[in-house]
């Protein structure tokens, strides 16, 4: 017995040495404590923790899922550096150079970023909440989905940068420049605006901000953004050949309604209706059109329900099959119709980004296991 625990305990070792081995290169690790620079090295999951690296070239190195919080990063350059899923929380990067870094997932929660260039940085997903990005350079840059909840960027430059969906709560966006940036679906709840730049941008509810723009989305009449959208306006075809049938409703279903999942004894047919410049699938409830927009949940009372008369249809493991079904498009982006499970139920709902999106109790869903509807 003692033989096979001594051989268990032996490949434990050993294989926690070669995943320890994979995760960063020691020689990489000792060559940046002892020159501060290591431009391309590998520091994957490298515990990096209150470490003082300030001025370092550290340009292009894989710091993949690192430990750098409380480190000191001032003037570190940075640039083109894998930093997805970083720990920086608290850390300082005052004046840091991280254009085109890949920041995705990264938690700099109450991180000093004051001056620091991140041009074109991907911070999708990332939490910034609290941070301080006074003066920062956000060009560009993509912070879809990303927590920025009470960050102060008074003064920084957002032009052209992705905030779709971004939580903005309470956020201080005071003189900041956000000339063609898009805030779609963005939460700006509490967030102060004042002597923003907000021309040519796409507003939280999809359209277009025209010329005096200043401190708030001022609506481009010009723009067909702001046009509202019918559902027949868009038309709905598959990867294949044919068409889906979608036919009015205003709470009653037709007999031949599509069902595509059931909430405990409901069954919840297929949907869409137009809401804010698009038209996107959702489920119906209690008669009406379900969607999820926004981060919230959207009850919808005129919309269109599919029907199956003379069309087969079929599920496929998603996000994405051939014969696809969109059900409807926004901003130019088509979306699909898609089906996923949650709670106690299965849901229809829309492909965004590689994801289905629900509405349910009040919220919009985000459900990364989904079924795109496919037509055979």
């Amino acid at each position: 017995m003692k033989k096979y625990l001594s051989l268990a305990l032996c490949v434990f070792v050993l294989t926690a040495t070669a995943n320890t081995a994979q995760a960063f290169d020691k020689k990489d690790l000792a060559k940046l404590k002892k020159t501060n620079q290591c431009i391309g090295c590998k520091l994957i999951e490298a515990d990096l923790y209150k470490a003082v690296l300030y001025n370092a070239n550290l340009s292009g190195a894989n710091l993949r899922g690192a430990n750098l919080s409380f480190a000191n990063l001032d003037r570190a350059d940075l640039t083109d550096a894998n930093l997805v899923q970083a720990r920086l929380s608290g850390a300082k990067l005052i004046a840091a150079r991280l254009s085109g870094a890949n920041l995705r997932g990264a938690n700099l929660s109450f991180a000093n970023l004051d001056q620091a260039d991140l041009r074109s940085a991907d911070l999708s997903g990332a939490r910034l909440s609290r941070a301080l990005l006074h003066r920062v350079d956000l060009s560009g840059a993509k912070l879809s989905f990303a927590n920025l909840t009470e960050a102060n960027l008074d003064v920084a430059d957002l032009r052209g940068a992705d905030l779709s969906r971004a939580n903005l709560t309470g956020a201080d966006l005071d003189r900041v420049d956000l000339r063609s940036a898009d805030l779609s679906g963005a939460r700006l709840s509490r967030a102060r605006l004042s002597g923003a730049n907000l021309t040519d941008a796409t507003w939280t509810d999809g359209i277009k901000c025209g010329k005096g723009s200043i401190g708030g989305c001022v609506r481009d009449k010009k723009s067909t953004a702001d046009k509202k959208a019918k559902p027949h306006d868009i038309p709905v075809k598959t990867a294949s050949s044919g068409n889906v049938k979608w036919a009015a409703s205003s709470g009653r279903l037709p007999a031949n309604a599509f069902i595509g999942g059931s909430e405990g004894s409901r069954k919840l047919a297929v949907c869409r209706a137009a809401y804010q410049g698009g038209t996107h699938p959702g489920k119906v409830v209690a008669g009406k059109c379900n969607i999820g927009w926004g981060g919230k949940e959207i009850v919808i009372r005129k919309f269109e329900v599919m029907t199956n008369k003379g069309v087969k249809l079929a599920w496929a493991k998603g996000p994405s099959a051939k014969g696809m079904i969109i059900g409807g498009a926004e901003r130019g982006r088509s979306l699909p119709v898609c089906r996923g499970k949650y709670k106690s139920g299965t849901h229809p709902g829309k492909v965004v980004a590689g994801k289905c999106n629900i509405g349910w109790g009040g919220k919009e869903i985000v459900l990364r296991s989904f079924e795109v509807l496919v037509q055979r």
